[in-house]
C-alpha cells in the first residue's frame, strides 16, 4: 500500500505498523511472560485500565524495550519491562513521587524518563519510549506524571507576557515552550542562549543555530532543548535540586564535546540522585548567566560559582 504525502509517495508496511504500540483493552491477551505479573495484581485484587503494549522494535537497542504500562486503581503507574535475555523488570509508582521529566522527541521517535522517589526513600528513574505517531496513545500518561490537570486547548492558549516575548526573537521556540504550561502555569523568568549548528551542504529551510532555554516557574526549573531534529523538554521540582553552577571545564567530557561544540561553559544542575543537567552559554553570555543565577535561582537553590 502506498500513501502520498506532499509530493513524496511513501509505502506503509504493515510489519512496521506491527510494531507500533498498542491500547489493550483486556490486559489478560498481552504474551504469557506478562500474566504471572497480572496473577499477583489479582491476588491484591487490583484493578488495571489505560493499558499500552509496546513490542520490541529491533534486538540490538538498548533502551528501545518490549513494555507494558497501565494505571493501576489506586492512581500508581505499573510499568513491567522485558530487558535482555528475556528479563522482566517490574516497577510501580506514584506520579506525585516523580521529581524529574525528561520528555525527548527525535524526528519520529518519542521517549520520556521518570525520576521518581520509592516509598522507603530509594530513587529510581523509568523510560517509556514509542512512536510519535501514535502519541495520542500516551497523552493522559503525559499529563499523568506532570500533574496537568487541564485540557489541551487551555495549554496551547495559555496567555503569559514572557511567552509574548519569546515569541519575538524566536517563533518557533515560543510556540515549544507552551509544553512547560502542562508542568505549572506561572512562569516568572527566562535565560536564553544558542549554539551554531554544523550542516552539511546547503539547506535552505534548516535552522541555523541549536537553541537552550531555562524558565524559572513555581513548581520547578524548566529546561528546554530545541535542535533541528531534536525537541527536549526536562522539567525538575526545586526540591529535588541540590545545586545550581556555573561551572568552566577547559576538556568538557566527551558527551559534553560531542553535544556541545567549543563550548566550556555551563550552567550545571545536580539533582538530588546524583544526575546532572547541562545547560551550554557562551563566552559573551557569562555575566548575564551570573546574573541569572544570584538574580532569579538562587531564591529557589543553592547558587555556586555565579
Amino acid at each position: 500500500m502506498e500513501i502520498k504525502i506532499g509530493k513524496k509517495v511513501v509505502r506503509d508496511n504493515p510489519r512496521h505498523r506491527a510494531l507500533w504500540p498498542k491500547q489493550i483493552s483486556d490486559p489478560r491477551i498481552l504474551p504469557d511472560r506478562y500474566q504471572p505479573f497480572l496473577d499477583e495484581l489479582d491476588a491484591q485484587g487490583r484493578t488495571l485500565s489505560n493499558v499500552i503494549f509496546v513490542p520490541q522494535l529491533n534486538w540490538w537497542s538498548k533502551d528501545r524495550l518490549e513494555y507494558m504500562m497501565a494505571e493501576q486503581d489506586d492512581g500508581k503507574i505499573i510499568l513491567i519491562t522485558r530487558h535482555k535475555k528475556g528479563v522482566m523488570v517490574k516497577q510501580v509508582f506514584d506520579p506525585k513521587k516523580i521529581f524529574q521529566v525528561d520528555h525527548t522527541v527525535a524526528l519520529i521517535d518519542t521517549s520520556s524518563i521518570l525520576h521518581y522517589e520509592n516509598g522507603d526513600g530509594t530513587m529510581d528513574a523509568a523510560l517509556f519510549h514509542y512512536n510519535s505517531v501514535t502519541e495520542m496513545f500516551f497523552t493522559e500518561y503525559e499529563y499523568k506524571v506532570l500533574q496537568y490537570e487541564g485540557t489541551e486547548e487551555e495549554m496551547l492558549t495559555h496567555e503569559n507576557p514572557l511567552r509574548s516575548e519569546i515569541v519575538k526573537f524566536s517563533y518557533a521556540l515560543g510556540n515549544y515552550c507552551n509544553r512547560a504550561f502542562l508542568y505549572d502555569e506561572q512562569f516568572f523568568s527566562y535565560f536564553y542562549d544558542e549554539t551554531p549548528r554544523k550542516e552539511k551542504g546547503t539547506k535552505k529551510n534548516y535552522r541555523s543555530v541549536n537553541e537552550y532555554f531555562l524558565m524559572e516557574m513555581t513548581r520547578g526549573l524548566v529546561y528546554i532543548v530545541f535542535e533541528h531534529a531534536l525537541k527536549k523538554s526536562v522539567y525538575t521540582d526545586w526540591d529535588a535540586i541540590t545545586k545550581i553552577a556555573l561551572v568552566r571545564e577547559e576538556k568538557p567530557a566527551k558527551a559534553l564535546r560531542k553535544h556541545f561544540p567549543n563550548r566550556n561553559l555551563f550552567i550545571r544542575v545536580t539533582l538530588k540522585d546524583g544526575s546532572e543537567m547541562n545547560f551550554p552559554v557562551r563566552e559573551e553570555n557569562a555575566k548575564a548567566a551570573a546574573e541569572y543565577l544570584r538574580n532569579k535561582l538562587a531564591f529557589h537553590v543553592t547558587v555556586e560559582g555565579a
